[in-house]
């Protein structure tokens, strides 16, 4: 995505998440501290989180301008470069999370469940994945389109609007950027595909795959309700999957 590429050093100021109470959330749902792998970890927000909370961390991203950033942060932290659907790293993980979206960056549902079994092999028996799923079948608003402006102390401005559009079983997320620094102004249109996932299909495939699931709410809380943004877990079952 260009955003990404071009813009790395502004995600943080443009983009604001409270990592530290998203990595609480998680936390309480892997319940023991250990070596944790952030997929799409980006510029390392919620890698800091997770350290700061007692883990020892690791990043992968496909961006390198953005583990530029993050590299910065954290320096002597180990990352990774490269796509989630060709995770190969030697060594297995207490937990890895895949946060802010990164799971609906697969472009269908055969690189969903090639990610999903490459992840089921980093993990060590026991070891949890946490996903988050803001968008997905029973939770799309076409409506939430949105408009955020943004500064800082160092005379840096702009303002993104995001745009949601559903086609098909992919949701197009259109952003428009501009920004103002030292009297320049840089704009950016790009766009970027979700896959639009059936909740029930993907808790059997993970299941298929060899994890015991549990569905939870945004606070961490066990639900039913699927209308809402939710956080998937799962435990890896003793019996490993083959990686292909």
């Amino acid at each position: 995505m260009k955003l990404y590429k071009k813009l790395a050093e502004y995600y943080d100021l443009m983009f604001s998440h409270d990592y530290m109470k998203e990595a609480k959330v998680c936390d309480k749902l892997i319940g023991k501290k250990g070596f944790l792998l952030d997929i799409g970890c980006g510029t390392g927000g919620h890698m800091m989180a997770f350290k700061k909370l007692g883990y020892e961390v690791e990043g992968l991203d496909s961006s390198k301008e953005m583990l530029r950033v993050a590299q910065k942060k954290m320096p002597g932290v180990i990352f990774h470069k490269g796509p989630m659907q060709w995770l190969n790293i030697n060594k297995e993980y207490d937990a890895i999370t895949l946060l802010s979206r990164t799971l609906l960056f697969v472009k269908n549902l055969r690189q969903l469940r090639g990610t999903l079994k490459r992840i089921y092999y980093h993990l060590r028996p026991n070891g949890k994945l946490i996903m988050d799923l803001d968008t997905h079948e029973d939770c799309f608003d076409p409506e939430k389109n949105q408009t955020h402006y943004f500064n800082n102390q160092q005379g840096i401005e702009g303002s993104v609007t995001e745009e949601y559009d559903q086609r098909g079983d992919k949701i197009l997320w259109s952003v428009n950027l501009s920004i103002s620094e030292n009297n320049r102004i840089k704009r950016l249109i790009d766009n970027q595909e979700f896959l639009m996932v059936n909740v029930n299909k993907l808790l059997d495939l993970m299941k298929e795959l060899g994890f015991k699931v549990s569905v939870h709410d945004s606070r961490g809380r066990n639900t039913k309700k699927f209308a809402q943004p939710l956080i998937l877990k799962g435990v890896k079952l003793i019996k490993k999957a083959s990686q292909s």
